[in-house]
């Protein structure tokens, strides 16, 4: 019989019915012959392989080639989102980690993808100490008010608590100092460091972050001193405009801490 739309459905069907398991490669694409092995090796042990689409840290520098900074900002976040997606269609991850790196773009997926109930498989053994800090609140040695709060407010694994500064968290109800300060240890245990305007303002060069303006900085990814001096001029222009105070005040700080140098 000719292979028509019957036959797709049928393949849709035993694809449902776990024939073949969907596997989805993630990682720095920096990697690019790991992938390629990765995908012919799983292929032949009889997985469906998805994969990256581009390799923009190996291969295939001529997509950025003459992007404006806004069109390269949109499609990174499209590229994020679309492996997002694919990790919805997988059974599991394969995760990519030659010599046990894994960036921020990846340690994002494994998260994603164990909050969505997808097992995640390493190509080498992942012995970090970070990869601890994707545990459950529940499963934490914490008291049941310090656990009650954060699933309160929708954090359910540790490593969400990077998303809130410390001026954010204590604005959650219930959580006094000493409750901030249980969190405090039990993330450093972990590997996650609780940033306030503190770990920004210079007051030796005078300049102060006040809190509820530190809330916003942060939102940027801009937590600390050093983060300022890794921005370039142009990002902190984009972000918080060349005329204003907030631009002037960061300046200040990442001229000073160069000078330090």
């Amino acid at each position: 019989m000719y292979p028509g739309k019957g036959s797709l459905l049928g393949i849709e069907r035993l694809g449902m019915q776990g024939k073949y398991k969907v596997i989805t490669l993630c990682g720095s694409t920096r990697f690019k012959d790991a992938f390629i092995e990765a995908q012919k090796r799983l292929t032949l042990e009889g997985n469906i392989v998805i994969s990256v689409g581009l390799f923009g840290h190996s291969g295939d520098n001529e997509v950025w080639e003459g992007m404006d900074e806004n069109t390269l900002s949109r499609t990174k976040i499209m590229l994020d989102d679309m492996h997002k997606r694919k990790i919805d269609m997988a059974d599991e991850i394969y995760v990519i980690n030659v010599g046990g790196y894994i960036g921020e773009s990846t340690k994002s997926e494994i998260a994603y993808a164990k909050e969505h109930g997808k097992a995640v498989v390493y190509l080498e053994k992942d012995t970090s100490p970070e990869k601890d800090k994707y545990i459950s609140v529940e499963e934490l040695p914490i008291s049941v008010r310090l656990c009650h709060i954060l699933t309160r407010n929708g954090i359910d694994y540790l490593y969400q608590v990077e998303a809130y500064c410390e001026e954010r968290l204590l604005k959650c109800r219930n959580m006094g100092q000493s409750t901030i300060d249980e969190l405090r240890v039990i993330c450093e245990k972990y590997g996650i460091y609780i940033y306030s305007h503190r770990d920004l303002e210079d007051e030796s060069i005078g300049v102060t972050i006040p809190q509820s303006l530190y809330e916003k900085i942060y939102q940027t990814g801009i937590r600390c001193k050093k983060d300022v001096v890794n921005a370039s001029d142009i990002e902190l222009a984009r972000l918080f405009g060349k005329d204003s105070a907030t631009y002037k005040k960061l300046m200040r700080i990442r001229e000073h801490e160069l000078k330090k140098r």
